[in-house]
């Protein structure tokens, strides 16, 4: 969606589902702004002011016939949930707070998910908005908090480490040379959308896009994760340098402390270069997991 407002990322998603031909699943808008109100708090156009690259003009709008805005995010986000219950896996990579809205609103759905996973948050200390927190996390801290202390079971966190080198090796010369040289409507909207960021912020060789690596961890985890840690997690929300940062413990006498967040550490890089390719495979009609089993 792009680090941009909320009404931006209802226009992006539906603009994403009118290429993707998929404009029969429905887009609600969520909360406007985060949790608590902090003073100055920074903002990041990395994708542009509109969170694509500012490449559309504003009346340039998508097919928004995908849009309810009769219905908050939060409250159709527990309605499906209860609708469906031990059905719905979430994936959130973006700030957790209708996630965190949904649990303290409707606190019943906590036990009819089956799965969260999360881009965001770090393992190793390692920042991107700031020298000691990613971006996801450092957005809403407090949401955060709310979810890490509030599910019953285990997060699946991709965290930033995961998504830059050393880990992830894929750079942006395959992107734009390889894999973008595909023909996909897809790629027709995203290569110059990706072009802009490329060309603003062309300080890494490597191509960090930590939201796919979210999604193809949750579809086919036993293919793509290679490593992880289920261990207790917590975030610091009140640090002077630290705020947003995750804070994982390690000690062999943890006591009582349940672990709540299994950490990816490691991705199959290969598997996850597969995994692009079918996303651009109209006649695959399997499944990204089976597709990737040897």
């Amino acid at each position: 969606t792009g680090n941009t407002n909320v009404d931006n990322c209802v226009i992006n998603v539906c603009r994403v589902l009118e290429v993707a031909q998929q404009t029969s699943i429905p887009v609600y808008r969520g909360a406007y702004d985060h949790i608590l109100f902090i003073e100055n708090r920074t903002q990041d156009p990395f994708h542009g002011s509109d969170g694509f690259g500012d490449i559309f003009e504003p009346t340039d709008l998508p097919d928004m016939t995908p849009y309810h805005p009769e219905e908050h995010g939060v409250t159709a986000m527990a309605r499906i949930i209860k609708e469906h219950p031990g059905e719905i896996s979430l994936l959130v990579v973006g700030s957790l707070t209708n996630v965190a809205l949904a649990m303290r609103m409707y606190p019943e759905i906590i036990e009819l998910i089956v799965s969260l996973t999360v881009m965001g948050g770090n393992f190793l200390g390692i920042g991107n908005i700031t020298p000691s927190a990613e971006f996801n996390a450092f957005s809403d801290p407090e949401a955060v908090d709310i979810v890490l202390r509030g599910l019953k079971r285990p997060i699946t966190i991709v965290p930033w480490e995961v998504c830059i080198a050393p880990r992830n090796t894929i750079t942006w010369d395959w992107r734009r040379n390889v894999l973008g040289e595909r023909q996909h409507p897809i790629l027709t909207l995203l290569n110059p959308v990706e072009d802009v960021i490329f060309n603003e912020y062309e300080f890494s060789a490597i191509w960090e896009c930590a939201d796919c690596i979210a999604t193809v961890s949750l579809l086919a985890p036993d293919e793509i994760i290679k490593s992880f840690e289920i261990i207790p997690a917590a975030i610091e929300l009140h640090g002077q340098q630290t705020r947003g940062q995750f804070v994982v413990d390690r000690r062999l006498d943890r006591r009582d402390r349940e672990p709540n967040a299994k950490i990816i550490t490691e991705i199959n890089t290969q598997n996850y270069k597969k995994a692009l390719y079918w996303t651009i495979f109209d006649d695959v009609k399997v499944s990204l997991d089976e597709y990737l089993r040897p």
